[in-house]
């Protein structure tokens, strides 16, 4: 018969009667590393046993000591491992199931963010640009960048296969900024059409180059 667990430690058997299948994962990962404590206490206080119990028999019968070492130390490993190995895959269920809970889209008010963090890199090297448009156009140069600004960073808000994807964006920022729709689109239009620095035009250059055909070397018709 075996001994009962050393001191007042409670059987990790107990903590079954705190757990509920509604419980959320933070409160189950609590209750689960309890758990692995309460097993992890309970085993070495075994294997202090187990020793004690293997210097007895030592002491009384040196031949059969070797078998009582080997079944104590194999049932107490055989017990632990499987024990340990249930709550191990139990916990990691628990774990992705709580991290897919986590993983929530992104707000409204994130993607906005990352919007605007978009649009401020993609005019992050364009101040002489931007300077041109806003002197040819006689409009203040704040205002134009923040503009440009709106624009890119509601490009993604709307639908590219809308009939009224552009419409949307110059009516929405001509609010927002008090000035004419007319002006927005100049605005746009210049920046993206109109002003060109010499690395955009070496870079639509390098896109749009076909070499030339090696008319020589073509292979006469059959």
């Amino acid at each position: 018969m075996s001994a009962p667990l050393a001191g007042n430690i409670r059987p990790a058997d107990s903590f079954l009667s705190n757990w509920n299948v509604s419980t959320n994962g933070h409160q189950q990962r609590i209750l689960i590393y309890r758990w692995f404590r309460v097993e992890q206490t309970n085993f070495f206080h075994n294997f202090v046993r187990v020793r004690q119990r293997i210097q007895s028999s030592e002491s009384r019968d040196s031949q059969d000591a070797p078998n009582v070492t080997r079944h104590l130390k194999t049932a107490q490993i055989k017990k632990a491992t499987m024990k340990y190995t249930l709550w191990l895959l139990l916990a990691m269920m628990i774990s992705c199931k709580d991290k897919e809970e986590v993983e929530k889209p992104a707000s409204k008010l994130e993607l906005e963010k990352k919007a605007s963090e978009n649009a401020e890199l993609e005019l992050e090297d364009k101040g002489e640009k931007i300077a041109l448009i806003s002197a040819a156009k006689d409009y203040p140069l704040d205002s134009t960048y923040l503009i440009l600004k709106d624009y890119y960073t509601k490009a993604n808000e709307f639908d590219f296969n809308s009939g009224n994807y552009y419409d949307s964006i110059f009516n929405l920022i001509s609010k927002n900024r008090k000035v004419s729709k007319k002006k927005v689109a100049q605005i746009i239009f210049a920046f993206k059409y109109e002003v060109l620095t010499r690395e955009e035009i070496e870079q639509e250059f390098i896109d749009n180059y076909e070499p030339p055909k090696d008319y020589d070397n073509q292979p006469e018709p059959e």
